[in-house]
């Protein structure tokens, strides 16, 4: 169970959003440029929806683990600040786990060992070492750390392009001694996250992901491929992701149903 939730996991958090049109590549301007907050704001790539659902189908997933490659496929439906569906699948199509991801918990279902977790976030954190909450895997799949760039500066502030990306540093603390920063690479020119950098101070975790190859549907962008790599002490975990059939429709009731014969973990 252990294994299966980190894979898990990591897929949750990597999952970028592919639609069969790219984005057209065009001359890079790398000319240093400076905007504030409120137009940086404006301008951010970020998915907008109130009464609809993301549904995302086939998933291609990579896993190196150190101990060889893993290969799976996943289908995912998102419905933003309330719920996230996952379904892992081998590579002959068969489900292996399920989780429906909430705001305060997460279900997990092993198909493999027929169990079943149900736990809250401190408790997950305990037994995986994974320290990342609801919020924070949500703005990772969409690429949307709006509540961070509001948090960081205000409106005044004014921000300097570097090499074609604005920077932003944010350190948010939690208790006395400890604190989470987040750093953000920006595209100056298509105003899309080109990489985002969460690093735990005291739990001495990081999670690097870098976005690339996005892709546009209706009004927004997205990316079509994520890298995303987690260091806690010795422990290096690598995943490329690539997705494929995203479509919005409306939203529904997110639930699992546990069969009768699981066994709690």
């Amino acid at each position: 169970m252990k294994f299966l939730y980190k894979i898990l996991f990591w897929l949750v958090c990597s999952c970028g959003l592919l639609q069969s049109c790219s984005v057209q590549k065009t001359v890079i301007d790398n000319s240093e440029k400076v905007i504030n907050n409120s137009e940086l704001i404006k301008n951010l790539n970020i998915i907008e929806l109130e009464s609809q659902q993301i549904v995302i189908k086939g998933s291609k997933i990579s896993i190196d683990d150190n101990s060889g490659f893993t290969n799976l496929r996943a289908n995912i439906i998102i419905i933003k600040d309330s719920a996230i569906l996952v379904s892992i699948s081998n590579s002959l199509g068969i489900e292996i786990t399920r989780a429906l991801i909430l705001p305060d918990s997460i279900k997990v279902l092993d198909r493999i060992n027929k169990t079943y977790l149900e736990e809250g976030y401190p408790e997950l954190e305990k037994r995986f070492s994974i320290a990342l909450d609801f919020f924070q895997i949500q703005s990772i799949i969409l690429g949307d750390y709006m509540s961070v760039i509001k948090n960081n500066v205000n409106s005044e502030n004014k921000l300097k392009s570097e090499q074609g990306n604005y920077k932003i540093i944010d350190n948010y603390k939690i208790g006395i001694n400890d604190r989470i920063e987040t750093v953000l690479i920006i595209d100056q020119n298509h105003f899309f996250i080109n990489r985002a950098t969460i690093l735990f101070e005291k739990k001495k975790q990081e999670y690097d992901i870098v976005y690339s190859d996005y892709f546009k549907i209706e009004n927004s962008l997205f990316p079509g491929l994520l890298e995303i790599e987690y260091k806690k002490n010795k422990e290096n975990i690598k995943l490329a992701i690539q997705n494929k059939n995203i479509r919005f429709e409306p939203t529904r009731k997110m639930m699992i149903d546990v069969p009768a014969s699981y066994e709690l973990k």
